[in-house]
């Protein structure tokens, strides 16, 4: 039983880490998104151009997020702002 709880809970990080990731332009966000290519930090810091935000917003590098294959999204994703449910590129939030 308590080993069924450990494995959803790991599942549901799983999956959070899916859905959570956002890109942030000033004050308008994209949810489902992250900062594309193998170089999160260039792809943020050319949308936002704030070194210290890129820096801190690691998190949402498509290197560190997984697509809905299991796979980083950065392996299918070479734009800047891409998608976390399909793993293609979208439009970075305005």
């Amino acid at each position: 039983m308590q080993f069924s709880h450990i494995l959803i809970a790991g599942l549901a990080t799983t999956v959070s880490t899916v859905f959570a990731a956002h890109c942030r332009i000033g004050s308008s966000t994209r949810t489902d998104c992250c900062w594309g290519g193998n170089d999160g930090y260039a792809s943020c810091h050319r949308q936002v151009k704030n070194k210290y935000f890129c820096e801190d917003d690691s998190a949402n590098y498509c290197t560190n997020v997984k697509g809905p294959s299991g796979a980083m999204v950065s392996t299918t994703c070479d734009a800047d702002c891409c998608n976390t449910l399909n793993g293609w590129g979208t439009g970075c939030p305005k």
